[in-house]
């Protein structure tokens, strides 16, 4: 005769392990991290593109749900590093019952093939896409010189 009462511990337990090992796979595709205070790896999955118009190079990223007090740029003449914190909070005197959007941290630096001017560099928060101008020192520019017969 089967054991009903054995066979749903074992049926809960099974489940519990599945909600366990299904919870950490979820944690480690999205790049948590254990410390908050620890920058993740979610850059390699926040879409990126670095383009070159002659001028200067230009870095968009895509960062939802960020202002721009939580984006930290430094920028040198080799290259760029670029922090963001984005913290989700639940509104005082409200509980969350389920949380799909989370706080995520990014950390994540660029070379530039060409030297940029610091000084000069801009960047811009518009519509969950920062977007950063890295204008090139002249020198380096290219420039047309016309040939004399």
């Amino acid at each position: 005769m089967l054991d009903f009462m054995n066979l749903n511990r074992t049926l809960n337990e099974l489940d519990l392990f599945r909600r366990e090992f299904d919870r950490l796979f979820d944690t480690g595709a999205r790049g948590e991290v254990a410390d908050p205070t620890e920058f993740s790896e979610i850059g390699r999955e926040i879409g990126a593109r670095f383009t070159d118009d002659k001028e200067a190079f230009v870095l968009s990223v895509d960062v939802p749900g960020v202002k721009p007090a939580d984006v930290d740029l430094q920028v040198t003449r080799d290259g760029i590093t670029l922090r963001v914190a984005r913290e989700v909070a639940v509104p005082q005197g409200y509980s969350t019952h389920r949380a799909e959007r989370g706080s995520w941290r990014l950390s994540r630096s660029w070379s530039v093939p060409e030297p940029v001017n610091p000084e000069l560099a801009t960047g811009e928060v518009k519509d969950g896409v920062l977007t950063v101008t890295l204008p090139k020192i002249p020198e380096v520019q290219p420039r047309r010189i016309e040939i004399a017969s």
